[in-house]
């Protein structure tokens, strides 16, 4: 389930990394977001958010763009290589 824009922000802006880590491996994540943690000063943060950044589905082609999903669905199989690594 999405988070609001105001949740994201302070998850994004969060003292701790693996918090920041988490988020980045997050599908649902905004574009936005995942833009501003791949230049995290953590290196497995940035690391993250570059993954999930790189790793997502083109959007579908339609006319109709404003309808159109920002992610794959979120039934989707979604395996990061970093899940769990905060969690140590």
């Amino acid at each position: 389930m999405p988070r609001c824009n105001e949740c994201e922000v302070a998850l994004a802006s969060h003292l701790d990394a693996a918090v920041r880590s988490a988020l980045a491996e997050e599908p649902s994540v905004s574009t936005a977001t995942l833009t501003l943690l791949i230049t995290d000063m953590d290196a497995v943060v940035a690391t993250a958010a570059r993954w999930n950044l790189d790793h997502r589905l083109p959007p579908a082609h339609s006319e109709d763009t404003e309808t159109q999903p920002e992610l794959a669905s979120s039934t989707a199989v979604y395996s990061s290589p970093w899940a769990g690594w905060g969690n140590r």
